[in-house]
C-alpha cells in the first residue's frame, strides 16, 4: 500500500522524468533509497521528541501557515481578480464590446430618422 502511494506521488511529482522518456520502474529504483532515508529520519525525529518539544512545535507551525494564509490569501484573490479583468481585455472580447458599441450608435441614429424633429411638429 505505501508502494503503490509512493508510486503515485513520484508520478506527480517527476512528469518531467517521463517526458524525457524515463520508466517508472527507473524512477522507483532512484528515488527508493532517498524516499526510505527520508521516512526513517522522519520516525527517527518524532520518537526522540519529548511531549515538551511538541507543546512549542505545533504551535509554532500553526502560528505559520496562519499567518501565511493571512498574507497570501488577499495576494490570491487580487490575481484572481486581475486575471478576470485581463479576460475582457483579450482581442475577441475587444472587437465584441466595439461591435456592440457600433450597433448601439446605428440604432441610435436609426431611432433618431424615425422621430420627427420638433420644428417639424
Amino acid at each position: 500500500m505505501f508502494a503503490r502511494h509512493v508510486r503515485g506521488v513520484l508520478w506527480g511529482l517527476c512528469s518531467s522524468y517521463y517526458a524525457a522518456g524515463r520508466t517508472p520502474r527507473q524512477l522507483w529504483r532512484y528515488y527508493e533509497r532517498t524516499l526510505v532515508l527520508v521516512a526513517c529520519l522522519i520516525l527517527h525525529a518524532v520518537a526522540i521528541m519529548d511531549a515538551q518539544f511538541w507543546l512549542i512545535t505545533i504551535p509554532t507551525l500553526l502560528i505559520f501557515f496562519s499567518l501565511a494564509a493571512a498574507l497570501l490569501v488577499p495576494i490570491w484573490r487580487f490575481l484572481d481578480r486581475e486575471q478576470e479583468v485581463s479576460k475582457q481585455w483579450t482581442p475577441e472580447a475587444v472587437a465584441r464590446r466595439i461591435e456592440e458599441q457600433e450597433e448601439e450608435e446605428r440604432d441610435e441614429e436609426s431611432a433618431s430618422e424615425d422621430k420627427p424633429a420638433r420644428s417639424e411638429l
